[in-house]
């Protein structure tokens, strides 16, 4: 494995710290920043002596905590249990939504600073005095983390920053083009950002994008690489040399933690434990040397064999512990008793002992890190629908959205006391996120209230593509059980079985702040069947785009979905025999999926072109309907296929059906006679 030039790997061990006390926020430094005016931004926070990086600037308890998207009222009787003083202060805060929004209000949406919460649909906004002060900048040189044990956000540098230098977070996701970011903080701020970054003259800025397309490509890239690791490693050297051209130093932490559990797979210790001191020494400055974060990365640089890829390298059957990864050194530590915890931080080699060593390789994404990206989502109230899911900003088509693990999961056919038993595993948090879901049955005397959430929010979990194995078992996923049903979704849920995740995906272009539906039936089925089956399971009555069309409309949808059926009935059946009449009904296929908005269909239809070729002997055009099916289903579904494709993309002619068909000379998808209804010729 080639790694190039990594750290080295001569390291002493890390040490364990105390942990922060509210003593720390009261004492901390403020002689290190000053107010002063900014040109062209007002009044900003400024270095009032040179200040090392990792350095902690401010820990400030918030003025206001509110609900996300509060009323003007609502922020008037807030403030109006504040100290006159206090209210003169707020008042004082910059505005940049004079023109549009009442005082009090818009005060607060210019300086309203987001506060993460376990629970999307509970999210907050928090006004602090102080941290209103800090102006955005697309290349940071300080970072924000909320400390809910202490109920503070801590700000620390990320570089070493000099006197009289203006101190600086980002208020967008830095990834984006300037255009993206500039419109992202005039919607969000109502002003348009004038840091370094977004004055570079448009030849600087067109490179500059370039390198943070690039950077935000290869971030969602290295996750699928789990099969790769040595290409894994190659991107991720390209995008720490572009970070560090950005100064981007906030995300390094994410690409070294990526490299570290590279090295895991390959059993290469002494360069993990060199790429997790990096990352333990990046999470210093943004999360603190204290946070759980940051001592995950010490217990991975103390022993590198206690992360989830190699215990799963050695024992599939351990329990991830990297499910539900916002909680995975809180719940640890509030087990201290459980055998895997004392196992990984103290009896390590009667773990290793215990459990039998098999061969594999496992890629275990690092969902926490990557959640540091400015979210995709937002949970938020719809009216008529109750808590639904929104694009946070704008998405692209085959864009993973999120990755979740199951709160629990229950076979099939269960009862009140398998829910209850999957319950009692769960700790507080989580059984309190569970008894806040919808419960579409709380109208039945039939179901108790936790069967009854549990039959409304379930969601089939072990269906795995791979190996052909169909859902055994149904899930309940905190996020993805607020994705609501849409006949016509723009949303498409995988089950990656390998990591115990379900993968939600983009199946089309989403703007922002369109919501994000899943389709939770059959949707092929005409309107009042789909219809009939969601009242009989769900209790309700679907009411999207597609549904809520009527007459002759309605009867074409209806129509045409029907059609799409037969199409894939027959051919999944190996009834369309006729080369001629196959094509044909291809194009037919993927015309009406298109019309439908039912892309989530389109590679099967492109896998038909696949094997109506190699049967015909075609290998040529059978590899581009081959490449089609592949690209197509891996936009929707991911890599759950990608093995199986690449074998029939560079070798057709491996196709159990292939040369079944008398030879003759076919079409690509993307050939002018394909597109001009020309099928092709017999040889």
């Amino acid at each position: 494995m080639d790694y190039g030039s990594i750290p080295s790997a001569k390291s002493s061990q890390p040490s364990m710290h105390s942990t922060t006390s509210v003593n720390d926020i009261e004492e901390s430094d403020e002689e290190a920043i000053c107010v002063q005016e900014i040109e062209h931004k007002g009044k900003g926070l400024v270095a009032a002596r040179p200040i090392k990086r990792g350095e902690l600037l401010l820990a400030e308890r918030p003025f206001l905590v509110l609900p996300s998207d509060p009323s003007n009222s609502s922020i008037l009787v807030a403030l109006s249990q504040c100290s006159r003083e206090e209210q003169r202060t707020f008042f004082s805060l910059s505005n940049s939504f004079r023109d549009r929004l009442l005082p009090a209000i818009g005060i607060f949406e210019s300086n309203a600073i987001y506060l993460p919460h376990s629970d999307p649909a509970r999210e907050q906004e928090a006004i602090f005095l102080l941290a209103s002060r800090f102006n955005s900048s697309c290349s940071p040189n300080v970072s924000k983390c909320w400390d809910p044990t202490l109920h503070a956000m801590l700000f620390r540098t990320l570089r070493d920053v000099e006197e009289g230098e203006e101190l600086c977070f980002n208020y967008c996701d830095v990834l984006g083009t300037r255009d993206q970011r500039r419109e992202e903080i005039l919607e969000e701020r109502n002003f348009e950002c004038r840091c370094e970054v977004c004055e570079l003259d448009d030849e600087e800025s067109r490179a500059s994008d370039e390198r943070r397309s690039t950077i935000a490509r290869l971030f969602e890239e290295v996750a699928g690489c789990g099969k790769e690791p040595t290409l894994g490693m190659r991107k991720i050297k390209i995008a720490l040399r572009l970070l560090k051209e950005e100064k981007l130093i906030h995300y390094e932490t994410s690409f070294y933690y990526d490299a570290f559990q590279f090295c895991v797979m390959v059993s290469d210790f002494s360069n993990a434990k060199a790429w997790i001191k990096r990352s333990w020494e990046i999470s210093c400055c943004t999360s603190g040397p204290d946070s759980d974060i940051a001592r995950m990365f010490k217990l991975y640089w103390a022993n590198p064999r206690a992360h989830e890829v190699f215990l799963e390298l050695q024992c599939p059957i351990l329990v991830s512990l990297l499910q539900a990864a916002a909680y995975i050194l809180p719940r640890r530590l509030a087990q201290p008793d459980s055998s895997l915890t004392n196992a990984l931080l103290h009896d390590h080699a009667g773990l290793y002992e215990a459990i039998d060593a098999k061969q594999g390789r496992m890629y275990a994404p690092p969902i926490l890190l990557r959640l540091a990206r400015y979210t995709k989502f937002k949970v938020k109230p719809i009216h008529l629908k109750g808590a639904a899911v929104s694009a946070a900003r704008d998405l692209t088509k085959g864009e993973i959205i999120l990755s979740e693990s199951p709160i629990f999961t229950l076979p099939l056919v269960r009862d009140q006391n398998a829910v209850m038993g999957g319950l009692h595993a769960c700790n507080s948090e989580y059984k309190r996120m569970y008894y806040d879901m919808c419960n579409c049955h709380d109208v039945s005397d039939e179901m108790s209230k936790e069967l009854g959430i549990f039959a409304t929010n379930g969601i089939p979990c072990g269906t795995d593509c791979c190996s052909g194995r169909v859902a055994d078992r149904e899930g309940v996923f905190v996020i993805s059980a607020r994705i609501n049903h849409s006949c016509t979704p723009n949303v498409n849920g995988s089950w990656i079985d390998w990591v115990q995740q379900i993968e939600q995906r983009a199946t089309r272009d989403i703007k922002k702040g369109e919501e994000l539906c899943r389709a939770y039936i059959d949707v092929l089925l005409p309107k009042e069947e789909r219809q009939k089956v969601l009242m009989d399971k769900y209790w309700f009555k679907c009411k999207c785009e597609s549904c809520i069309l009527t007459g002759d409309k309605s009867a074409a949808s209806d129509q045409r979905r029907r059609r799409i059926r037969e199409i894939l009935d027959k051919h999944f059946d190996g009834k369309a025999k006729d080369v001629d009449e196959g094509f044909l009904e291809v194009r037919e296929g993927l015309k009406l999926v298109a019309q439908e908005g039912l892309v989530a269909y389109d590679s099967a239809f492109y896998f038909f072109g696949f094997h109506l070729c190699a049967a015909s002997s075609d290998f040529e055009s059978a590899k581009e309907w081959a490449v089609k099916a592949r690209d197509t289903h891996r936009l929707v579904f991911g890599q759950t296929l990608e093995e199986i494709y690449e074998r029939l993309v560079a070798n057709p002619a491996c196709y159990p059906d292939a040369r079944t068909l008398p030879q003759r000379s076919l079409h690509g998808p993307d050939s002018p006679s394909w597109n001009s209804h020309g099928i092709g010729t017999g040889s």
